[in-house]
Parts: C-alpha cells; sequence; structure tokens
C-alpha cells in the first residue's frame, strides 16, 4: 500500500513512537501500543495522535490509510538502513544474513542490496516465527550432537521446497475422490499445455513436487499468470485471491534473464528482493495519470510486463534455477519460446485468509472456489470448462463467488449456511433473505415495510459466525409490491443498517425456474446494477440428463 501514498507521518513516528540511535538500536513508545496487554495492536492515543480511527478490516481504504503506510514503510526502511550501515562499519564483513519478520520487508531489503555496502546478501526464506523451528533443530544438530558443520557454496535450504510431495498415483486418487474430470500426460506435454494456457491469459493452479517451506509461494504450490496483461493483477486480486486489488504480484523470472529486465544482478530465489523494472521496459505515465487518487493508479499500465509491476515501478523479484526447481524452470523457458518473455506472474495458491494448498484435495478445492481457469497437479490437467461436477464441491464456488462480487459494499456481507450440500439434482439457486435487526433503525418508511411484510424472529449458521436478526424474503416483498431491491437498498444504505444475505440451498425456489420468473428479472436486474452481472458468473454445474425444468 505505501506506495500509493506519501510519507507525511514519518517524522510524528520518529518523535513519538520511536527512539532510533545512530547505530540502528531503539526503544518504542509502549504508551501509543495496546499490544503487550490488550487485545489490540494499537490505543485510542494512537488515533488522537494521528486523528483517525482504526480502519475496520474491510472498510474501503483512504488516502490518510496510504499516507500511513508509506509513512511505516519510510521510518522502517531508515531504521533498518541504519542497523546496517553500523554492521559494516563495525566488523567489515562482505556478507549479510538476515531473518525474522521484518526481514520479509522486500522493498527494505532492496534498499539495503543498492547501497552496496556487502557483497552477499541472504535472507531466511522462513522468516518470522516460523523459521524458529530451523534454528531450534540446528542448534540441536550442531551443539548438542556435536556434528560438523558444512559449508556448501551452494544454498542449503535448496529453495526452501523441504515440504510433503506426492506420487501420481497418490494424486490420482484424490482427484478421483473429489469427482474430477482430468487427463494425464506426460511432463514434455504438461509444460507445454501449460505455457500455451499461459500465454493465451489463462490463470493456472500449479501443483508440483515439495510443497515450499515459509510465507512465499516458490513454484511448487503456485498460482501463475501472463504478466503482459494489463488486467491480470486486478482480476487475480478480486477472482481468485479475493483481497484488495491494489496488492502486487512477483514476477518469476529466469536467474540468467533477470539483469535484462530488473534493476539486479543477484540472485533472489526467494521473493525477498525489490527491485526497479528496467527503464527500457517502462512505460512513462502522463501527467494526468499521475495525479489519479492512489488505487485508480492500478489501471494504468506502466511497463510491458504490467501484472508484476507495482505503482513505482518496482517488482518483488524470484530468481528461478535451473537446479533448484528444474520443472518450474522448464515452464518459463517455454513460455519465454512462445511469448519471448522469460517472466511468469507467481502468487501463492490460496485464497485470502487459508493456508496455501498442500494435497490435491486442497488444491481442487481452491481451483474449484476461485475463478481459475486451468489446474496442474503432477501430470495430470484440469481445464475448469471441462468440469461436470458431481459433488458437494459446487458449495465452495458458491460461497467464494459470493465473497468476490460485493465486498465494494462494505454493509453487504455474505454466508452460506452449514447445510451447503448441492447435489447434480438440486438448482444452484435457491431462496435468498436479507438479515438485519428491525431495532437499528428510527425510519419510518423503514418500519412500515418491516411490518407489512409479517417480519419473523431468524437465524441462521455461517462457517464463520451466528447470524441473529429478522428475516426479510425478497421473493414475497417483490410479489406483495412491498418494496423494490434498489428502494430496500437505498432504506438501507440511507440508515447506515448492516445486513447479511444468505443462500439456502431449496431446491423448492429455483432463481432460474419460470414460475418464479418476477423474483428471477427482479432479482437479475438488480444485481446486475448494482454487482457486477453477479448471476452470470455462476456456471450452472448439472448432469447432462438434466431435463431443461430442472436446469
Amino acid at each position: 500500500l505505501a506506495p500509493y501514498g506519501e510519507p507525511k507521518f514519518k517524522d510524528i513516528i520518529l518523535d513519538k513512537l520511536i527512539d532510533v540511535k545512530e547505530d540502528g538500536s531503539f526503544r518504542l513508545s509502549m504508551d501509543y501500543f495496546n499490544y503487550a496487554t490488550g487485545l489490540t495492536m494499537t490505543n485510542s492515543k494512537f488515533a488522537k495522535l494521528f486523528n483517525m480511527n482504526r480502519r475496520e478490516p474491510e472498510n474501503n481504504l483512504s488516502q490518510i490509510h496510504m499516507d500511513m503506510a508509506a509513512s511505516i514503510q519510510a521510518a522502517t526502511e531508515e531504521i533498518v538502513l541504519k542497523i546496517t550501515r553500523f554492521l559494516s562499519k563495525e566488523y567489515k564483513l562482505e556478507n549479510l544474513c538476515m531473518a525474522g519478520g521484518v526481514a520479509l520487508n522486500c522493498v527494505a531489503n532492496g534498499k539495503i542490496l543498492k547501497e552496496g555496502l556487502f557483497k552477499n546478501i541472504w535472507i531466511q526464506p522462513a522468516s518470522g516465527d516460523a523459521g524458529g523451528a530451523l534454528g531450534a533443530a540446528q542448534a540441536f544438530y550442531y551443539q548438542e550432537l556435536d556434528n560438523k558443520r558444512q559449508i556448501l557454496k551452494t544454498d542449503s535450504m535448496n529453495g526452501s521446497y523441504l515440504g510433503p510431495q506426492f506420487t501420481d498415483d497418490q494424486v490420482e486418487n484424490e482427484l478421483k475422490s473429489c469427482g474430477a474430470n482430468y487427463k494425464k500426460l506426460t511432463q514434455d506435454q504438461i509444460i507445454n499445455d501449460t505455457a500455451k494456457a499461459l500465454s493465451e491469459e489463462k490463470a493456472v493452479g500449479w501443483f508440483q513436487g515439495r510443497m515450499e517451506f515459509g510465507p512465499r509461494s516458490l513454484g511448487n504450490r503456485s498460482i501463475i499468470a501472463d504478466p503482459r496483461s494489463v488486467n491480470m493483477q486486478k482480476n487475480l486480486n478480486i477472482k481468485v485471491k479475493y483481497r484488495e486489488s491494489f496488492r502486487p504480484f512477483a514476477p518469476a523470472v529466469l536467474f540468467e534473464k533477470v539483469s535484462e529486465w530488473f534493476e539486479i544482478n543477484s540472485e533472489s530465489p526467494y521473493m525477498l528482493l525489490v527491485a526497479d523494472v528496467k527503464k527500457s521496459k517502462q512505460l512513462e505515465m502522463t501527467n494526468e495519470q499521475k495525479n489519479l487518487f492512489g488505487i485508480d493508479k492500478l489501471n494504468v499500465k506502466r511497463s510491458s510486463i504490467p501484472s508484476v509491476t507495482h505503482v513505482d515501478y518496482s517488482a518483488r523479484i524470484q530468481t528461478v534455477h535451473k537446479e533448484t526447481n528444474p520443472t518450474f524452470y522448464k515452464l518459463i523457458e517455454e513460455f519465454e519460446r512462445i511469448t519471448k518473455y522469460p517472466i511468469l506472474v507467481n502468487t501463492s495458491f490460496n485464497v485470502r485468509g487459508e493456508p496455501i494448498v498442500c494435497t490435491a484435495t486442497d488444491a481442487f478445492n481452491c481451483f474449484m472456489g476461485t475463478d481459475l481457469d486451468v489446474l496442474v497437479c503432477n501430470n495430470f490437467i484440469l481445464y475448469k470448462n471441462d468440469l461436470k461436477v458431481r459433488d458437494k464441491k459446487i458449495g465452495k464456488r458458491i460461497e467464494n463467488t459470493l465473497k468476490i462480487w460485493f465486498p465494494m459494499f462494505d454493509y453487504l456481507t455474505f454466508n452460506l449456511t452449514n447445510n451447503n450440500r448441492y447435489r447434480t439434482t438440486d438448482s444452484i439457486f435457491t431462496r435468498i433473505n436479507i438479515y438485519t435487526d428491525i431495532k437499528q433503525t428510527n425510519d419510518k418508511k423503514l418500519k412500515e415495510i418491516y411490518s407489512k411484510m409479517n417480519l419473523r424472529s431468524a437465524w441462521t449458521y455461517s462457517k464463520t459466525n451466528q447470524i441473529k436478526g429478522y428475516d426479510l424474503p425478497i421473493d414475497v416483498a417483490i410479489k406483495e409490491q412491498v418494496v423494490t431491491m434498489n428502494q430496500l437498498y437505498e432504506l438501507l444504505k440511507k440508515n447506515n443498517i448492516k445486513l447479511s444475505i444468505v443462500v439456502y440451498p431449496w431446491p423448492q425456489t429455483i432463481l432460474y425456474d419460470k414460475r418464479e420468473n418476477l423474483m428471477k428479472t427482479t432479482w437479475e436486474n438488480f444485481c446486475k446494477d448494482k454487482c457486477a452481472n453477479f448471476i452470470n458468473t455462476f456456471p450452472l454445474f448439472m448432469n447432462d440428463d438434466d431435463d431443461d425444468d430442472e436446469k
């Protein structure tokens, strides 16, 4: 978020929040923080200092949030550089090793590299708490067991591919149990078909070999895509990752070609260094584009690889090496043969709030619950358009797609009930209810609507929380002409009432049923108006022998 803002609060941070010495040592003022004794990171004094309230997770981002991010980043960089300058001056060492959560700050790491104080910089890919497991194992192995340490010229982390791996037989058994429709190919065919799909701007779930250890997907549990696409960053964030559209993606680039595309000539196998895109690859923004509001700059094409170019022309680079990941290396080579670009978009194979996929079942669930086009698991390939889903996995697709199209309304949240088992003979859409609380409003018009609709107390469960409130059936409201969807929408918005919309898997009330034509038309028009053609985002997964009425 930092590149969208200005570091307006940097001086306040360094004056009030943290006392930094010339050697980089620091002391935090706990007057402004609550994490040591409470349940939040900051407290009311912090909010007062910056004249801003704590932002709720799903609330819209404003310029002050971007400026705060830029200010914290600038302060962090200043502290980190003071530490590294002191280390270089005091110990005169050529090599720097870094670990800890702040070592995952790729931008700060890039600044250290750019200063040129160290010949080699190595950053632990599992920086933070997870890396403590490695440290504990090494301490025991060398100190307690007194084993002799061997220093290798190559990276002893072996690309951080330290997790589980699965045979083709294991993967095929899992795909069968998921009801997946797949093809088994040779590895060369997998490489060729995947590279071709990527060149056609398909988003691919890529599942190969050992899982990565640490927070980054490095080409074995990855979502990969074409870096040339103007819309890929936005689409992947909103339709696949379900996260804020501003978040950048990393380029996975063949190590031998990295200096041709980026201002860096070092290895960065763990996606932990940021460098600028080469000037020759950049597209200069017009004055009008430079003056756009923060997030609006996202839609401006800034280079020949826009999907991996951040708004400040930077990129978080992963260099791919033949020695540590030959399969991923071959894929990028084949993509380069087709497109002349030795780069792929690479992001972790998961959705927001979920861990990176580990098994083929995890990968299939994520594939079905997102707008990914292709899934590759070992030597098996699946195309979304080929699938005829015959099991409960469709529920995941519905649940996640609901989250895609409505996050822009902070007063609308969507949940499925726990009873989200979908079978091919059931309808995908059914009764839709809005839950809200009559006690929240003093609006006479809204209260009149509530009373006409004979509201009753109702509750339902979602996977994350229990919703309590009143039941407002949309189809009944429309049929009785009590209120149109748009009228209801505006009334609730005016009264700042938070809603939950719940989709029930009831086959009796089918959205596409001709008998419910009035409900269908009204709901469809409303969704098209407010929600980017909501209905058409759902493919109908049905058996071929379903008759027209069921469809």
